[in-house]
C-alpha cells in the first residue's frame, strides 16, 4: 500500500546519504581519517588537532551528518592549563598522550641518522616551542662514480651524513674539478647535499 511505498522511498533516501569529510572542524588529517566509505551508519575513529578534544572515540554518519557534533571541542582541555595532543612533527616517531599537564614536555624521537632538535612544552593550556627531526644525507656511490669523485679521507667510508656534517671530496686520478662545479667541501643541510663534478 501507500505506507510501504513511502517506507521504500525513505529507505532509498537513507541509502543515498553520504557524510562529507569534516574539514574545518579541528579534526587532524580529516581526509586520512574520513576517506573511503562515508555511508549512513559508518563509524570512523579519528583524532583532533592540538588543543582540541574528541567528544567521543568514534564518529558515526547519520542523516544529519557526523555525530557527535561538534566532533572536536576545545574547552575541556584548558581546564587548569592542561594541553591536548601536540602538533605532528615531520618524520618523528611520536607516541603522544591525549592529555598533558602544564609544564610537561611531549616525548618524540627521530629515526636513525636524523638529528633531534627542540622541545614541545605544554604551557598554560597551549603548546610552546617546536620539535624538529633534521634529515640525514646519503651520498650514493654510483653518483660519485658518475662524477669521477672519491672521498678525500679514505677512512671515512661514511656515506650517511647527519645534518650540518661536512664532507670533502676529491677527483679520481687523471680528473680535475669542472669549472662550474660546486666546491669540494660540502655540507649536509636537512637531507640535501650538492656533489662536485670532475672532468
Amino acid at each position: 500500500g501507500k505506507l510501504n511505498k513511502k517506507l521504500w522511498i525513505f529507505i532509498t533516501y537513507l541509502k543515498k546519504i553520504i557524510c562529507d569529510i569534516p574539514f574545518g572542524q579541528h579534526v587532524s588529517y580529516p581526509d586520512y581519517y574520513f576517506g573511503g566509505d562515508r555511508k549512513l551508519g559508518v563509524k570512523k575513529s579519528f583524532r583532533c588537532e592540538s588543543g582540541y578534544h574528541a567528544a567521543a572515540g568514534t564518529a558515526t554518519c547519520t542523516e544529519n551528518g557526523w555525530i557527535p557534533n561538534p566532533l572536536c571541542t576545545g574547552k575541556s582541555l584548558s581546564v587548569g592549563g592542561n594541553c591536548g595532543q601536540p602538533p605532528q612533527i615531520e618524520d618523528a616517531v611520536q607516541d603522544f598522550k591525549d592529555r598533558y599537564e602544564d609544564g610537561e614536555k611531549a616525548d618524540y624521537a627521530c629515526p636513525a641518522f636524523y638529528i633531534k632538535e627542540g622541545d614541545l612544552t605544554c604551557t598554560r593550556g597551549r603548546w610552546t616551542g617546536s620539535g624538529k627531526c633534521w634529515r640525514p644525507c646519503t651520498v650514493d656511490l654510483k653518483a660519485m662514480d658518475d662524477r669521477k669523485l672519491q672521498l678525500t679521507h679514505k677512512d671515512t667510508e661514511k656515506i650517511y651524513l647527519t645534518h650540518e656534517d661536512v664532507i670533502e671530496f676529491s677527483c679520481k686520478r687523471g680528473y680535475r674539478r669542472a669549472k662550474d662545479s660546486v666546491p669540494f667541501r660540502q655540507r649536509c643541510t636537512n637531507g640535501h647535499i650538492d656533489l662536485p663534478v670532475c672532468v
